[in-house]
């Protein structure tokens, strides 16, 4: 006979309501995007993508990696802070704006996805698509 007690537990789970707040799936879905944003930025301009090679004519080639920030300097923070930016903005606000904000901000990443594929927009595509998953799923309601 199991004569363990499951009143606490039971109680516990019954109070989760009260002073508890709940996050919704669509900031999960924007808080996830935020980190993929991130994570693909870090990426782009930390891991060696250019790679090039030198010769002398007479030895074997010289190969060298060098990373996006070490070829375009501080103007590529510049760039992929704009990303971070479209889905951090979703983050800041809340109530009714919360979904026009959504949609302009996850228009606009796919947008600059789209035009910069072939360069540094497939780094943040996982992010846009996660915005893009944010878009459709329902705000908790607020009561106010």
């Amino acid at each position: 006979m199991n004569n363990i007690d499951t009143a606490p537990v039971l109680n516990a789970r019954a109070n989760l309501g009260h002073g508890y707040r709940s996050v919704s799936p669509k900031r999960v879905a924007h808080i996830v995007a935020l980190v993929l944003a991130i994570l693909g930025a870090a990426v782009l301009a930390f891991a060696p993508t250019y790679i090039g090679s030198s010769t002398d004519g007479i030895g074997p080639a010289t190969i060298t990696y060098r990373t996006a920030f070490e070829v375009n300097g501080l103007y590529l923070l510049f760039l992929v802070a704009v990303p971070i930016v479209l889905t951090l903005i979703p983050l800041l606000i809340r109530d009714r704006a919360l979904h026009i904000a959504s949609i302009a901000c996850t228009v606009l990443l796919l947008f600059a996805v789209l035009i910069s594929f072939m360069s540094i927009g497939v780094f943040f595509l996982p992010a846009a698509l996660a915005a893009l998953v944010a878009v459709f799923l329902q705000p908790r309601k607020y009561r106010g």
